[in-house]
């Protein structure tokens, strides 16, 4: 059993060209080596990821790659199918109309915008991309567990993204930014983007397995191979 990831494409910052943070070497390494993801020459990876360029990600890498991936567990293949149609026809968004990443997140119930519209070229901030982590695990079938949050600034999160956040922390997917803080109203970068959803495929190839029970044999097969 094959999963399957294609290249991912779309537009970062390429002003002010930076090299990776020490701790965010290896994993976009992984994500060029894997073939999820390879950083454009120029990019600055400190710089802010825009909403319309995570769901991009999220679109690429959840429903182009894993749900096809995981066709033989019935309640993704059918989200899959409910998902496709309804993402480009019943919930576009008044300033996304036709465009399948920011449709069909909504459409599966993981990515919303604000007033009806997408606010694509606006910022994503930290506490709404663990709530968006949070749904995709969900939507998958392998939820992470409840975890209420220890980072010190914790008491600052909205109700809305404490379960979120605590997931994230629990899973290992999402760290704090320093001195035990998350800083869930700060805005998430490139390099952080890219390090999550090495962090996200690798969660849910470990859930696989275990669900499954696979052998090594079945093991071995799962592997990480680019789709064109």
């Amino acid at each position: 059993m094959l999963v399957v990831v294609c290249l991912l494409v779309w537009t970062l910052p390429v002003s002010m060209a930076s090299s990776p943070s020490s701790w965010a070497v290896d994993e976009i390494e992984q994500a060029r080596v894997r073939l999820l993801y390879e950083v454009p020459e120029g990019t600055n990876y400190q710089s802010n990821i825009t909403r319309t360029a995570f769901a991009a990600m999220v679109f690429d890498i959840y429903v182009g790659n894993l749900l096809p991936g995981v066709e033989y567990v019935p309640p993704a293949g059918e989200l899959r199918g409910r998902a496709v149609v309804d993402g480009y026809s019943l919930y576009d968004f008044a300033d996304a109309v036709g465009k399948a990443p920011a449709t069909t997140m909504r459409a599966l119930g993981i990515m919303f915008g604000y007033n009806d519209r997408f606010n694509g070229n606006s910022n994503i901030t930290r506490q709404e991309v663990a709530t968006i982590l949070a749904r995709i695990a969900d939507c998958m079938d392998f939820p992470f567990e409840p975890w209420e949050p220890t980072f010190d600034d914790s008491h600052l999160l909205p109700d809305w993204a404490r379960d979120g956040v605590g997931s994230v922390e629990w899973s290992g997917i999402m760290n704090g930014r320093g001195n035990n803080m998350f800083d869930g109203t700060g805005n998430l970068t490139v390099e952080e983007a890219v390090v999550i959803m090495v962090r996200l495929m690798d969660y849910v190839r470990e859930e696989m397995l275990t669900y499954y029970e696979f052998s090594e044999t079945y093991e071995e097969d799962l592997v990480w191979e680019s789709g064109g």
